[in-house]
């Protein structure tokens, strides 16, 4: 047997399984996040960043919305953030009113996660470590905590006039508790609201 047609096919196979083994190593290390999702890659170098007093500072995570990057297994961790809507429905069948009387409330809350410099800190510290479904729970127990307390703030009169009125002062309520949570309210509907007898 003739060593040239081995030597030969040695040659050319072994550049082709070099390429597909680091092609392979490559898109293992590759991780890519939707245009509404932020990766945030935590031990390694970090980032620098501009502080609110103009300084530049290194904080220990980075982060990319919408995209990719590569990531070293053995030094950095990920995790994903949405940064999507969240859709809460919430409905209460016998809310106390400041009149005494009950109320029946069904209203659906649109939120989202600020993705601004200055609240991604609290964000992240509040929800990197959850699943959406766990963000959802969360923000409809703040979301029906609040309406219940706008609710008690109410005669049966205002919930049952200004239809608008209500919404928007239902919607101040929610707004508030949100911004601790450093979400915004995006938008707020009241599908239904009366007295209860």
């Amino acid at each position: 047997m003739s060593v040239e047609p081995l030597f030969f096919a040695v040659m050319v196979l072994t550049p082709i399984v070099l390429m597909a083994i680091i092609i392979s190593i490559y898109r293992k290390l590759y991780v890519s996040v939707g245009p509404d999702e932020l990766l945030v890659i935590s031990g390694g170098p970090g980032e620098m960043m501009t502080d609110s007093s103009g300084n530049r500072v290194r904080r220990g995570y980075r982060l990319v919305r919408g995209g990719g990057t590569l990531i070293n297994p053995i030094l950095e961790k990920y995790g994903v953030l949405s940064l999507g809507i969240i859709n809460v429905e919430m409905r209460e069948a016998k809310a106390p009113l400041g009149d005494g009387r009950c109320a029946r409330i069904e209203a659906v809350a649109n939120v989202r996660l600020r993705s601004d410099e200055a609240s991604l800190p609290a964000a992240l510290g509040n929800f990197l470590s959850k699943t959406r479904e766990e963000v959802a729970a969360i923000v409809g127990k703040t979301v029906a905590a609040e309406l219940r307390a706008a609710l008690a703030s109410l005669t049966a009169g205002e919930l049952t006039g200004d239809r608008n009125g209500l919404t928007t002062r239902l919607g101040t309520h929610v707004a508030q508790a949100l911004d601790r949570l450093s979400m915004d309210l995006v938008t707020l509907a009241v599908a239904d609201a009366g007295v209860v007898e």
